[in-house]
């Protein structure tokens, strides 16, 4: 049992796959992709920010302000859209935008 976690991430994994076979055993339901999908769509914005900030914790810095940036981009997103602009060339803008937020917001850091 002492091999099984002498690395650290083992046992979020051996938590993950337990969670994941509970799941499967309570309802028939849970492994439907479909079901899947839906279910893992929602949180889908929260992994990414998680993903990235991940790199700038580990990193040393402590930085707040990316989910601001966030709200930002997909605001200004939603504003290109509703302004008519078709969804691939806001997406791209977006991607830009964050990327310029990013790169003024290290600078600054």
């Amino acid at each position: 049992m002492r091999k099984l976690f002498a690395r650290p991430e083992s046992l979020p994994l051996l938590l993950i796959g337990i969670a994941f076979a509970a799941g499967a055993l309570e309802s028939h339901f849970f492994l439907d992709p479909v079901y899947l999908l839906d279910s893992t769509s929602l949180y889908m914005e929260g992994s990414l920010l998680a993903l990235g900030m991940t790199f700038v914790i580990v990193s040393g810095n402590i930085d707040l302000s990316v989910a601001s940036q966030l709200a930002l981009v997909a605001c200004s997103v939603a504003k290109m859209i509703q302004a008519g602009m078709p969804v691939p060339a806001a997406a791209l803008l977006g991607i830009m935008l964050g990327a310029a937020l990013g790169a003024i917001n290290g600078l600054l850091v």
